[in-house]
């Protein structure tokens, strides 16, 4: 049992970390009851069920269903959030553990998306993007940063080819916009 415990403390201070354990992949299920998988889902916001869950549209276009707890925490705009802000086609990472069967909340993080071409990738943290009207954003990326990049997916910041289109999500910390994932946009 207090392993148990130690695991979900550790899994929770982990998931507490911006990105630092994000997987575009389908979460894997846990072995027994009492293992704890944190990962990520992120998409768009499908509906908003009662009080306690939310559908969310994930980048594979599969609808996945996580559930809220008063434990859940939410970073909706740079200041918080709370789960009465979540509204649909609000885009998001949720952060949760699986537990039961279920996908457990433990955090919720709006992101923005800017899709457009790539006009150049400054030093080692920032990719500068010119959208479909014109404007230029400037997005900072991480090691937490995901690439998709490939057709099998991956990549790092040196893929990233001037004139190249890509879409980002990301989220303001500290009034800079922070790249959660750069990806090739769906063809269609």
């Amino acid at each position: 049992m207090k392993a148990a415990c130690m695991h979900l403390a550790l899994a929770s201070l982990i998931g507490g970390f911006f990105g630092l354990t994000a997987s575009a992949q389908p979460p894997v299920q846990p072995a027994q009851k009492t293992d704890v998988k944190v990962t990520v889902v992120e998409g768009k916001i499908v509906r908003v069920v009662d009080k306690d869950q939310i559908i969310v549209r994930n980048v594979q276009d599969k609808e996945v269903t996580v559930y809220v707890t008063p434990q859940t925490t939410y970073q909706i705009t740079e200041k918080g959030g709370a789960f009465t802000d979540l509204r649909p086609d609000t885009n998001v990472a949720v952060y949760y553990d699986s537990r039961d069967n279920r996908y457990i909340a433990t955090r919720v993080v709006g992101l923005q998306m800017a899709e457009g071409e790539i006009v150049r990738v400054v030093g080692k943290d920032q990719v500068i993007i010119r959208t479909p009207e014109k404007k230029e954003i400037t997005v900072y990326v991480s090691p937490q940063t995901i690439y998709e990049l490939r057709p099998q997916g991956g990549g790092v910041i040196t893929d990233l080819q001037p004139g190249s289109n890509v879409n980002v999500y990301y989220n303001i910390q500290d009034r800079q916009p922070r790249a959660f994932r750069i990806f090739l946009p769906r063809r269609k």
